[in-house]
């Protein structure tokens, strides 16, 4: 028996016909300032994910600031992934994006 469930995720995408031919030549080198700062902050975020942890383990709540934070790390780096994995050309901020939602 099979069930149709609603996803509360729908990725779509598309192909931007504009894409740079010879940027993919160059993207590494430019994504390098973002590997750099990233490293440092993954060793911050094993930290905060350890604090996290434990704090869940006494309180039973995940903390909605702590969340915020790993949420913004996994956003900036799938946006330096997508760039420069060559999904598109536009230069990725260097955000730190907080938002839970």
């Amino acid at each position: 028996m099979t069930e149709e469930r609603a996803y509360p995720l729908d990725i779509r995408g598309e192909l931007s016909p504009d894409l740079s031919r010879w940027l993919w030549l160059i993207k590494w080198l430019l994504a390098i300032p973002h590997y750099i700062i990233m490293a440092v902050i993954r060793n911050l975020g094993f930290f905060l994910a350890i604090f996290a942890g434990v704090v869940l383990l006494f309180t039973g709540r995940y903390r909605d600031d702590m969340f915020g934070v790993q949420m913004g790390f996994n956003r900036w780096r799938q946006r330096i992934g997508g760039y420069v994995s060559l999904f598109y050309d536009d230069y990725p901020p260097f955000e730190f994006d907080t938002r839970s939602g």
